[in-house]
Order: structure tokens, then sequence, then C-alpha cells
């Protein structure tokens, strides 16, 4: 026999995806407190429990996703999710981007002092060096 909240529960989500299943006889500890520090570690200790949900259309709305760093099929009630387990793929994925963003602002220019080519970090970079700058800098002044 049901009481009168999960009564109302019943009447106010129906059985489906997305919706609290009153007859679910056990929830994901994600929204509760565990031994885990976070809820993606949560989620990645009950895999089992979120790929049955999935599979099933019970519990939580489960989303079925690939991992964008090491391709591996995990199972997560969070839709923006991008990698696997937060701490290992998201740190990879992190350390790539870091070195594809340095590798983009090297670019190579000729001094306007002495016109040698040179490799720098700036797109608006002018002089090859200090002892360049300084020479332009005098130039200028004099002008």
């Amino acid at each position: 026999m049901l009481t009168m909240a999960e009564a109302m529960l019943q009447i106010k989500y129906p059985k489906g995806r997305g919706y609290f299943d009153p007859d679910q006889t056990k929830e994901l500890s994600v929204t509760q407190k565990s031994e885990h520090e976070s809820a993606a570690e949560r989620e990645y200790a009950e895999q089992e429990k979120l790929k049955y949900w999935y599979e099933n259309n019970v519990g939580y709305h489960v989303w079925k996703k690939e991992c964008e760093t090491c391709g591996k099929v995990f199972y997560t009630i969070c839709n923006y999710r991008r990698y696997c387990h937060l701490s290992d793929c998201r740190s990879i994925a992190e350390q790539k981007r870091n070195e594809e963003r340095k590798q983009k602002h090297y670019s190579e220019h000729i001094c306007s002092v002495c016109s040698a080519p040179f490799v720098s970090k700036r797109k608006d970079a002018r002089f090859c060096s200090n002892a360049c700058r300084q020479k332009a800098y005098r130039n200028n002044k004099e002008d």
C-alpha cells in the first residue's frame, strides 16, 4: 500500500525517463553523501547501476556518452560531462589543449632594425632582441 506522499509523487511524476520511480528500491548515491569525494567519482564507481537504468529506462535520466580522450563508453546523469573519469581523461585533454594553444601563438617575423628572421610568441612582435628594441627607440628619439 502506498503512503500519501508516494501516491502524490506517483500522480505528479508518472513512471518514465527522467522522473522519480516510487517502485525503485535503491536510488543512485550521487545525491547522497558517500565515501567518494565528488559526484564524478560516485558516478564512476556506479557505472553498472547507471547502465542498467539507461537500458531499462528507470531511475534518473541517464545519458550514454563516449569519452573524448580515450573513447571509452560511459553512463552519466550529467549531460554536459565529456570525459569518462574526471581526474584522468580531463587532465589529459586539458594538457593537449594547452599545448595546442601555445603552439598557435608562435609565429615568424622579421626584425625591423636588423632584418633578421625570428620566432616570437606574440603576433605583433617587431624586434628580435632587447638590443634591437633599444636601438629603434634611440633612432626614433633622435628624429
